[in-house]
């Protein structure tokens, strides 16, 4: 199938529901809390897609993410799986950097991310086959240059990224 063709020329929710019905096997949405996931999360749990809905917990979030977490599990009726950092590793990347090492260069913020991001998404994402995401063409210059539907060959898996191309209008009319 053409599905870069047909989810930019479907309907976004039937996009989603052929998507969580013509691939097999566990599929992921990672949900960062941002308005374009809180779109997808309302259209997966109102249309009863089959997707696990999960977040990656850095540790570092602000009260106001952790109050809209618990506010959207109450609104759908659902628990949203956290994907925490290992405490070796906190404890390792403290040792070395301190509380706010991260500031200090690049090299200290990579490995923050390694440890608070990128290990739990490797962990969310451990079997899974589709991994859904709120990412859209004109958040970034380096976005547009990706496309709805991309294998990820690194992880095995389809990357399928709804909202593509869905406009801050649009987002916001929502």
């Amino acid at each position: 199938m053409k599905w870069n063709e047909i989810a930019s020329n479907t309907d976004t929710t039937e996009a989603l529901r052929l998507a969580t019905s013509y691939v097999d096997g566990r599929k992921v949405f990672t949900t960062s809390f941002s308005p374009e996931d809180q779109i997808i999360t309302h259209l997966l749990v109102q249309h009863k897609l089959d997707a696990q809905i999960v977040t990656l917990d850095t540790g570092r979030h602000f009260e106001q993410t952790y109050a809209l977490h618990e506010r959207t599990e109450k609104w759908l009726g659902i628990k949203i799986k956290a994907f925490f950092p290992d405490a070796k590793d906190i404890d390792a990347l403290y040792a070395a950097q301190g509380v706010t090492g991260f500031y200090q260069s690049v090299a200290n913020r990579h490995e923050c991310c390694r440890v608070r991001k990128r290990v739990p998404l490797e962990k969310a994402l451990s079997g899974a086959k589709l991994w859904i995401t709120g990412l859209r063409a004109d958040q970034s210059k380096f976005r547009k240059s990706m496309n709805m539907w991309e294998e990820d060959k690194v992880r095995g898996l389809t990357k399928y990224n709804p909202l593509f191309h869905w406009s801050d209008e649009k987002v916001q009319e929502y």
